[in-house]
């Protein structure tokens, strides 16, 4: 009957390991989890606020062909370094949506549209797949492929 006491320790100590690395496992799953998801939610924000300037300068240029007037230059680079921007996050689906989106509009910009259409008829396609694209990018549930 003496080891009955040992073997109660011995299994005791055993449980209690078991439990401890169990937990230990569970508690690290649980933080990588929350990392990945702070990390992914991190990069959307980016992605959204590169998508919203590029929009933005997108609208102004619009705006500027749209009412005939001097075109500045200033304008048109600074719509090529957001776009640029937008390249570093984007995944390449938005990228290809953009640059053909960014070619469009700086071809319209400086040489208007080719059959005296408002900008934003002439530019519907092409601004339509970007922004599809756009969409899907900062949509919460999206699958970047690890970008």
């Amino acid at each position: 009957m003496d080891w009955l006491p040992v073997a109660g320790t011995l299994l005791g100590t055993l449980i209690g390991s078991a439990g401890t690395i169990t937990t230990q496992y569970v508690t690290n799953r649980t933080v990588e989890r929350s990392a990945r998801r702070a990390r992914a939610e991190q990069v959307r924000a980016e992605r959204k606020a590169a998508i919203q300037d590029f929009v933005e300068v997108y609208q102004r240029i619009e705006r500027v062909i749209s009412d005939g007037g001097d075109r500045p230059s200033e304008l048109i680079h600074r719509m090529w370094s957001l776009r640029n921007n937008l390249m570093l996050v984007a995944s390449e689906e938005l990228h290809d949506a953009a640059s053909d989106l960014a070619n469009a509009l700086g071809d319209t910009y400086w040489h208007g549209t080719p059959d005296g259409s408002k900008p934003w008829q002439h530019l519907g396609g092409v601004r339509h797949r970007f922004l599809e694209a756009a969409r899907a990018e900062v949509r919460p549930d999206a699958d970047h492929r690890g970008n």
